[in-house]
């Protein structure tokens, strides 16, 4: 089973649409979408909202070695990476609280991997301190959240 969340609806549309996934009106907080082997919701801009929908998610499912959890979506980048580019993330980093975490690829693959690090807030211009690869509202959170039914070598951003 593969368990996707991404924030806004315009990330999950492409998903939705290729895997042919259905709403499920069961659920109020969250859009939910499932199809056979593949499990999306959308949680929403920022931290909090990631946490919970992930929470949801996986909450049923914490024992499955099988299961895959994906955080997708856009994000902020550096200027010399072009629009669209794909990354796998090998390192999130919680600005404000300062935190990082590192989940296992152990796999091999053809994607760059980058470090993402997670703000409170949209950034306006260059953040302050060290130079950001990726930056996001959501990645931190969805990956501390998917750490507790997971192990790190399940989760991918």
């Amino acid at each position: 089973m593969i368990c996707i969340v991404t924030a806004l609806h315009a990330e999950a549309q492409p998903i939705i649409e290729n895997y042919h996934l259905k709403k499920s009106c069961e659920v109020s907080a969250f859009e939910y979408f499932c199809g056979d082997a593949l499990e999306l919701i959308v949680c929403g801009v920022g931290k909090v909202r990631a946490a919970a929908a992930t929470s949801f998610i996986l909450k049923d499912r914490a024992h499955d070695g099988r299961l895959l959890a994906f955080n997708i979506g856009v994000c902020g980048a550096k200027k010399d990476y072009p629009i669209g580019s794909l990354f796998l993330c090998n390192k999130l980093t919680d600005y404000s609280a300062g935190r990082s975490f590192y989940p296992d690829i152990l796999f091999k693959h053809n994607l760059r991997e980058a470090a993402l690090h997670t703000f409170d807030r949209p950034l306006c211009g260059e953040p302050p301190g060290e130079a950001i690869e990726l930056a996001d509202m959501e990645g931190s959170a969805f990956f501390q959240a998917a750490s507790l039914f997971l192990g790190p070598h399940q989760i991918f951003s």
